[in-house]
């Protein structure tokens, strides 16, 4: 989470992999996104 923090505190355009809307731009709705799956404990599992 802290990584989506520092990115959208600097407002980090392109593409990369905080950006978890799509837009090409990490802002406060990428930080909530990310805020909600930690405190919903999300997590992927993949073979």
């Amino acid at each position: 989470m802290s990584m989506t923090d520092n990115a959208s505190y600097i407002f980090t355009s392109c593409y990369v992999t905080t950006d978890l809307t799509g837009d090409n731009f990490v802002d406060a709705t990428d930080f909530a996104i990310a805020g909600n799956n930690a405190a919903n404990f999300v997590s992927v599992i993949s073979p």
